[in-house]
């Protein structure tokens, strides 16, 4: 198990995760962070999610272990 930080960036703003959650395996970190940005896709604001970009990083927030962008779950615009 280990502990890793899932923080939200685009050109115009960053959301940090101070507290990080703890994950079994490379593949609850990638479901963790598809449930994140999912959440933040569907809550109702103004926010233009197409240019946001999601990073884990480890424990010690130094190394990045994945990126997810917001787009890849986003699908076409129509």
């Amino acid at each position: 198990m280990a502990q890793l930080y899932f923080h939200c960036s685009s050109r115009d703003g960053i959301l940090v995760d101070t507290d990080g959650s703890y994950v079994e395996d490379f593949a609850d970190a990638h479901l963790q962070a598809a449930q994140i940005v999912q959440t933040l896709i569907a809550t109702p604001s103004l926010e233009d999610w197409r240019d946001w970009t999601l990073q884990v990083t480890d424990e010690d927030r130094s190394e990045v272990v994945l990126t997810l962008p917001f787009a890849s779950l986003l699908g076409k615009p129509h």
